[in-house]
């Protein structure tokens, strides 16, 4: 297929932080270009691009946001620097960057409290995963181990088109797995590996062991779950046509809070997670490839890090009242003996650290990285 050029830059004048918004409208994700898809979900590509943008005006940070080519297909990048009155130097260039992959569902503007400070010191990369967000939505592999792998190699043809040689990785739940999938196959490129409440790392226990929040589920729900499995994860979303947004906004009502601000309705939040999700199903599809009962991995990721490159320093966050095991860091933690392996709780904070918790979390990944400009990371 012959690439087309992007088309004209709109220039913001509400976010003069930004250096452009790229609208992109010629690659407005399918669902939008649908007969009647439009008339039951009401979403579209554009309506996803300007809630993005709304909620990136609340970062006082230099953005400049685009499409990055990859094997299938582009992948939507935000890069955030400091605004030119707060640089006395350019040592924050010089530095390792950092880059950050979301969780499930979500998309870069989810990090709208985090960009400004984590951004101080050096360059930050957010990125739509492939497949989420307004990044390309491409039909994927059935098979657990090749979507992996799809994900992996998606990231380093992104990694070779930014020209980054080492990156301080940070993934968020499913972008944790990523992450640490990538550095796994790329340890190279990988300075220090954080990961935030992440995903997929405990084996599925026997059926007869499994209990949630301290009780074993009934045959019930084990049935329910088992029926579940076979849909995509967000299809109710789109299912529930105009209703959709409700749901949002009915599941999550804090978010509207944590993501309000003097720049930033408390609306905008539920419209962006919305327009994430009702588009066309294409990571979340994948997603569900790498899913064993809802909630385990079919590729279980503690054991496999424990064996990473044992160059490569890794820090666990957990949110410290998250429903996610946080069991696993410390059988890594344990098994790689002589590695920097480090563990960190961000005080009043569920699954969605970042966001529960900004200023405790931006700390402590602000306290990481300089630790990777002064080789404090590295094993004595």
């Amino acid at each position: 297929m012959e690439e087309r050029e992007l088309p004209h830059i709109i220039q913001s004048k509400s976010a003069p932080a930004f250096d452009s918004v790229e609208f992109a409208l010629e690659n407005e994700l399918p669902a939008a270009k649908c007969s009647w898809f439009p008339k039951w979900v009401p979403t579209s590509g554009l309506d996803l691009a300007q809630a993005e943008g709304r909620l990136l005006q609340a970062v006082d940070a230099k953005i400049q946001r685009k499409f990055v080519p990859v094997s299938k297909g582009q992948v939507w990048t935000a890069i955030i620097n400091r605004l030119p009155a707060d640089i006395e130097d350019n040592s924050a260039t010089e530095k390792t960057p950092l880059v950050l992959l979301h969780g499930f569902g979500g998309g870069l503007a989810l990090w709208m409290n985090n960009l400004s400070a984590l951004c101080a010191n050096r360059t930050v990369y957010a990125v739509d995963v492939l497949g989420f967000g307004r990044s390309s939505r491409p039909k994927f592999s059935s098979d657990a181990g090749l979507v992996e792998l799809e994900w992996v190699e998606s990231l380093e043809d992104w990694r070779k088109h930014m020209g980054i040689e080492k990156m301080i990785l940070l993934g968020h739940s499913m972008g944790g797995f990523l992450v640490s999938s990538y550095a796994l196959e790329y340890p190279q490129h990988v300075r220090h590996l954080i990961l935030a409440d992440p995903w997929g790392f405990p084996p599925k226990p026997p059926n007869d062991e499994i209990t949630f929040r301290g009780r074993k589920p009934s045959r019930w729900l084990r049935t329910v779950a088992s029926v579940l499995s076979t849909f995509n994860p967000l299809a109710g979303v789109r299912a529930a046509g105009p209703l959709g947004p409700r749901l949002v906004r009915r599941a999550r009502p804090d978010l509207g809070v944590r993501y309000a601000s003097e720049r930033v309705a408390q609306d905008t939040i539920f419209d962006y997670i919305y327009h994430c999700n009702a588009q066309k199903p294409s990571g979340e599809t994948a997603f569900r490839q790498l899913l064993d009962s809802i909630i385990w991995s079919k590729r279980p990721m503690r054991d496999r890090l424990i064996g990473a490159d044992p160059s490569i320093p890794i820090s666990f966050l957990y949110g410290e009242i998250t429903w996610m095991d946080k069991a696993p860091a410390t059988v890594i933690q344990s098994g790689r003996s002589g590695s920097h392996v480090t563990i960190a709780i961000v005080d009043n904070a569920g699954h969605q650290v970042f966001a529960d918790n900004p200023d405790h979390f931006n700390q402590l990944v602000s306290d990481i990285c300089t630790l990777v400009d002064t080789d404090g990371d590295r094993p004595l």
